[in-house]
């Protein structure tokens, strides 16, 4: 793993390990799946931070789902608080094109991240929600115009 994009990682309570014991965390989260994407990723490709201890939950989770897109079936995805879109990159190499990502945000900015995302990507079309998580009438609204989503 490059060391220099260790700082994707972050070590819940790092105070607590020394940091060849947080270096060697951030190695194992870096050796398969989501984390390998993070673990490769150049500076500022992702603009994403992930705790290193939920990497493999992410795999354990999401391995059938890769499966699937692997095979062609769409990987409809939610994800609310999207801020700079950096997880949306890290989905889009996770899953594939088979990508279909949706997001929620409070902030009007990440409205942008369709934008942004179009021009870097050959593939994923996001749809991005504006709107509070608690906003029951929007969560109807992206059922309704998304259909299931993980």
């Amino acid at each position: 793993m490059n060391n220099s994009n260790a700082h994707l990682f972050e070590i819940t309570n790092p105070g607590s390990v020394s940091r060849d014991t947080a270096l060697d965390q951030v190695n194992r989260a870096a050796s398969n799946g989501i984390g390998q994407i993070m673990a490769e990723a150049q500076p500022g490709d992702l603009n994403c931070m992930k705790y290193v201890h939920y990497m493999g939950e992410y795999d354990r989770i999401f391995s059938q789902l890769l499966t699937k897109a692997k095979n062609g079936s769409p990987i409809r995805l939610l994800e609310i608080g999207i801020q700079h879109g950096g997880s949306l990159r890290l989905w889009e190499k996770f899953f594939g094109p088979t990508l279909e990502y949706t997001g929620i945000d409070i902030n009007p900015k990440c409205k942008l991240l369709v934008n942004q995302a179009r021009q870097s990507s050959d593939h994923v079309e996001p749809s991005v929600y504006i709107g509070n998580q608690t906003d029951e009438v929007l969560l109807r609204r992206v059922a309704t115009e998304r259909g299931h989503l993980i």
